[in-house]
């Protein structure tokens, strides 16, 4: 699939449009092939914002610009080959709107004995990052209306989510649990748009390069699951446009085609634990920063980290209701955004902590409904797209969200 030219002609909304429903028709035509497998997934949201925006304009309104519909498939090839894919429409308010092929791979796995198996997928395959990365998009196996942004950072998704390359996967069954470990190389999902932070320049990227890993357990049945992630990226990026440096010395420079990199490495650490009607999760991520612009600002060096602990009740086969204590801080050695005094940008621009509550009804097979509620103290992570003036942006502020899901 020449995907350069499916970017090109997705480019219009007419066109994306249009793209989704020969998507939908391919698929039911496909169908009748006994050996082609497929289902889709359609989530509308609302969301509610006392004050700044999330997915469009919130702020003391109500926006539906929270749209996903999900379409994939498998077959089986000669060779025992399986090859499977999915296409994503995404619309997220001015931050995000998409038709995207979020996953094409051909796999083959090999059981090397009665417990233990070995494999390998070739395409754009889903970074196996933390709990939840692989599955972000498809509200059925979300844990919430949001995943946890301390770990699975919105801003930053196109880079996080996939990689175009091969991948090499193992698992090792025994007594005592699972064991499963996974690796891939090639190169991550980077396009002109998927770094808010360079919104303001004219970037053309280049050498750009992943590494991605994660070893895994589970005991019991799933009873405990552990396991340990991590990612690198790296690529060269020439910039022109005008810097505003957004810490002293608060500098307006206007340059052109000057060099810049990016060296980013992200781990992360998961651990859930099932017992009876209760799930406890948590994650906690160290995610660190290399960019240097020549000419347009310092050298930058600095380390994210968030983490969250999430406790889920079942009530019933169809209800559930949790709470999520979750925060993230910028630069871990600056928790209070001091950096950023006298700039453009607030200090509790810095950081973000969040108390959220929220329910999930199951209301059939092919129905759900998932309500979150956020008491926010801090303005990271928000959109620049939707919040392009800094100064606007409240330190305190709740959200209520709200999505339908239909899947086929």
């Amino acid at each position: 699939m020449n995907l350069s030219l499916f970017y090109k002609l997705a480019e219009g909304r007419s066109a994306k449009l249009l793209t989704v429903a020969l998507l939908l028709l391919a698929a039911m035509v496909a169908k009748a092939q006994s050996d082609f497998r497929y289902q889709g997934v359609i989530t509308q949201g609302a969301v509610h914002t006392t004050d700044n925006h999330v997915n469009g304009d919130s702020d003391d309104s109500v926006s539906f610009e929270f749209t996903e519909l999900a379409l994939n498939f498998a077959t089986e090839l000669p060779w025992e080959l399986e090859f499977t894919g999915q296409g994503m429409y995404r619309h997220t308010g001015e931050a995000y709107e998409e038709i995207d092929v979020d996953y094409l791979i051909l796999s083959r796995g090999f059981a090397v004995s009665a417990d233990s198996l070995v494999g390998f997928r070739l395409g754009r395959f889903k970074n196996p990052l933390g709990l939840y990365n692989e599955t972000r998009d498809i509200a059925f196996t979300r844990p919430a209306v949001f995943v946890p942004e301390a770990i699975y950072t919105e801003n930053f998704r196109d880079l996080l989510l996939s990689t175009d390359g091969l991948a090499v996967y193992g698992s090792l069954f025994t007594d005592a649990g699972e064991w499963s470990v996974e690796l891939g190389a090639g190169k991550p999902r980077i396009k002109s748009d998927s770094l808010q932070s360079l919104d303001a320049y004219t970037a053309k990227f280049s050498n750009d390069r992943s590494i991605v890993g994660r070893v895994a357990y589970e005991h019991n049945g799933g009873q405990w699951k552990g396991a340990l992630s991590y990612l690198n990226l790296q690529f060269d990026m020439s910039l022109s446009g005008v810097s505003v440096l957004p810490f002293p010395p608060f500098t307006m420079t206007p340059f052109a085609n000057l060099p810049g990199s990016l060296d980013h490495a992200r781990w992360i650490a998961s651990l859930e634990y099932n017992w009876n009607d209760w799930t406890i999760t948590g994650e906690y991520t160290l995610s660190d920063f290399d960019i240097v612009a020549t000419g347009v600002f310092p050298q930058l060096d600095f380390t994210n980290e968030g983490y969250y602990i999430a406790a889920r009740k079942r009530l019933t086969p169809d209800w559930s209701v949790f709470y999520r204590w979750e925060e993230f801080f910028g630069d871990k050695d600056d928790p209070t955004g001091s950096r950023f005094l006298g700039s453009p940008f607030p200090t509790y621009s810095g950081f973000r902590k969040s108390h959220v509550v929220g329910t999930r009804w199951d209301i059939s097979s092919n129905w759900l409904l998932m309500v979150d509620y956020h008491f926010v103290d801090g303005a990271a992570l928000l959109s620049d797209r939707d919040n392009p003036v800094p100064a606007d942006q409240v330190k305190r502020w709740r959200m209520l969200a709200a999505t339908l899901s239909f899947r086929f």
